[in-house]
């Protein structure tokens, strides 16, 4: 039976990096009954795999990875990564006014390629539309002479002509809606501010791993572990450049040393895979 005692100790044997089986060990139940209230509570199933997210080691030369290289015997569970990052987002500011206006002069060149390429597909549609109007133009005027025999593929033609054309306007429509959602693109600095200062409680409450993951390494390029705790980050570009010109409000945060031992480092860095 499922107590509330019991799921502590699975959350915890479960944060520490434990098996389904191994869990079920600590909180003294079976692999039956923890799978049979998984089937009742799927909530429970979803924060149970989210629990379960791992990093893998990238390092070549790092201990945890197999002789064989070609297979891993340990992750590093994601929950050191996820608190660390979430951790760092909130004692360090990334909504500040040098940020924004990096974020601007790129968002303004996404914006310039982005409106370049849709006038392109604008233009190539315009020019379909204008060869389906002259195909059904034709197509009409044989219909006027054609006999039986050819009546019914120029019928046929016709019919498809006019459905391609009905799809190749809705498709125009659509093009020209991305064109005018693309002139606002620009986030306001309050926007831009509020949003950046979301990111931390977004990691921490989304349950799709995939999200979580996006949003760490649109950030750091790079985390190293040492004792199971964060020896070493490295942030992505713009941020590790403002970084190093103290652009981020309350850089550093206390107690990152390096690891005096690459080979029982590890690195965990574009590999995120929920176990």
């Amino acid at each position: 039976m499922m107590t509330p005692e019991k799921m502590v100790l699975l959350r915890h044997a479960f944060d520490l990096g434990a098996t389904d089986e191994e869990a079920c060990i600590s909180a003294q139940i079976s692999t039956s009954t923890l799978y049979s209230y998984q089937l009742d509570n799927p909530d429970f199933l979803e924060e149970k795999e989210a629990r379960k997210f791992y990093y893998r080691c990238d390092y070549e030369k790092c201990s945890f990875r197999s002789k064989s290289k070609e297979r891993f015997r340990h992750h590093v569970r994601a929950k050191v990564i996820v608190d660390f990052v979430i951790d760092f987002l909130r004692k360090n500011d990334l909504a500040t006014k040098e940020i924004y206006d990096h974020y601007v002069d790129d968002a303004k060149k996404v914006q310039k390629e982005k409106l370049h390429f849709l006038k392109h597909e604008k233009k190539s549609i315009i020019e379909k539309i204008k060869r389906l109007d002259n195909k059904i133009k034709k197509i009409k005027e044989y219909l006027l002479d054609a006999d039986e025999d050819l009546k019914e593929d120029y019928e046929n033609d016709f019919k498809s002509a006019k459905t391609q054309l009905k799809e190749t306007k809705a498709l125009s429509k659509k093009i020209n809606e991305k064109i005018e959602e693309n002139k606002v693109l620009l986030l306001t600095f309050s926007k831009f501010t509020e949003q950046v200062r979301k990111i931390p409680d977004e990691i921490e409450k989304t349950k799709v791993l995939k999200r979580k993951d996006y949003l760490i390494q649109k950030i750091f390029s790079n985390i190293a572990i040492k004792d199971k705790k964060v020896a070493l980050y490295q942030l992505n570009k713009p941020f590790s450049t403002f970084e190093k010109k103290a652009f981020l409000r309350n850089v550093g945060v206390a107690g990152l040393e390096p690891a005096t031992s690459p080979s029982r480092t590890v690195r965990a860095t574009n590999c995120a895979t929920p176990r």
